[in-house]
């Protein structure tokens, strides 16, 4: 390790007033990090927060004093940040050999994620990243970590990480991907605030009225398309071959999205476009699609594994979202070589 990463592995993340969540998804967390323990594994919880008004500060305060009579150890730090600079400044203080990217307002499975965790370590090492949630902290580092984004930073990290390290999909220990549904069922006990609520109950807590409501909501809309790295012709192509968006529909979500890709231009926004042909969200999907494909090649190569019908059905369900399969066909479309690439154990690298 260098002198900057002292144990193996920060839980990191941002927080601003989630009382209502934080005592529970803090507590997981601590106790991950005691089953990790078990394992000859050490971590840390770096957490940045908004400086929230409603005791998230000291409830967190007082979930550290309780578990650093454990051995836990939790930092806690103050800065004014929108959600991707508060990870940013998190994992900038992080002393992790291995960083996993956290949500303060989800319950952790103590199970599941100490599995995923231990998996990982054991089976893959530190060259491979599992989507944006375990990644070696010298990778992050050298993308140049997270962007000062209030949505789609996640998005936008794991494109730019296509370009430094082999992502995968999240795999469990069979070496099988876990599709992000199930993933989401696997890793987290509960959904704190229900996915169609999700937008409202998580943003009203940032504005005091309804003028900055609106205002946040705004620049959440700028973020999101230089998250995701939308051009005009993306947008174009987006609505009207991955959606397949017919009449009204494909006109409401095209002029949508061109008005805010417009605006983010005028507010001199920089659009974080990571690849010539589709999104930042399918590039990811690309990746990891033909990073996996390497991935089993070589472990047959290796003489590693006996069930090649195994992972040849993790491939077929890593394409079972439809959108996501619309953006791999047209990207290997104009790009035949790299999966030939793929199916001769290379991994993707996004020139």
């Amino acid at each position: 390790m260098s002198n900057n990463e002292k144990v193996d592995i920060s839980f990191y993340g941002t927080v601003y007033n989630s009382a209502k969540y934080i005592k529970r998804t803090l507590t997981r967390l601590a106790e991950i990090a005691l089953k990790l323990k078990k394992y000859g594994i050490t971590s840390e919880i770096v957490i940045v927060d908004n400086y929230s008004t409603d005791g998230t500060w000291e409830l967190m305060n007082e979930i550290k004093k309780l578990y650093v009579k454990k051995g836990i150890d939790i930092k806690l730090l103050r800065y004014k940040c929108s959600r991707g600079l508060g990870r940013n400044i998190a994992l900038r203080f992080a002393q992790g050999k291995i960083l996993f990217y956290i949500d303060l307002d989800t319950e952790y499975d103590i199970y599941n994620t100490t599995k995923l965790i231990v998996n990982y370590i054991k089976n893959l090492g530190i060259k491979k990243c599992l989507y944006i949630f375990l990644v070696p902290r010298s990778v992050v580092i050298r993308a140049g970590g997270i962007c000062d984004l209030n949505r789609a930073e996640d998005i936008e990290l794991c494109a730019r990480l296509t370009k430094h390290c082999i992502v995968l999909p999240v795999i469990d220990e069979s070496l099988t991907p876990i599709s992000f549904g199930t993933f989401m069922k696997q890793l987290y006990t509960e959904i704190m605030i229900p996915l169609f609520l999700t937008t409202y109950f998580s943003e009203i807590r940032y504005a005091k009225n309804l003028l900055e409501y609106i205002k946040r909501e705004f620049r959440n809309k700028v973020d999101m398309i230089s998250g995701m790295g939308y051009t005009w012709r993306k947008i174009i192509y987006e609505a009207s071959r991955l959606h397949k968006l017919i009449s009204l529909k494909v006109l409401i979500w095209t002029i949508y999205h061109l008005v805010f890709y417009i605006l983010t231009i005028l507010f001199q926004k920089r659009i974080n476009d990571h690849s010539k042909m589709i999104n930042n969200g399918s590039l990811c999907d690309v990746a990891m699609f033909l990073n996996y494909i390497a991935f089993v090649v070589n472990l047959i190569k290796d003489n590693k594994i006996n069930d090649v019908q195994k992972f040849i059905k993790g491939i077929k369900d890593f394409l079972h979202n439809e959108h996501k399969s619309r953006a791999i066909q047209y990207y290997l479309t104009l790009n035949p070589e790299a999966l030939r690439k793929a199916l001769k154990g290379y991994y993707f690298m996004e020139e």
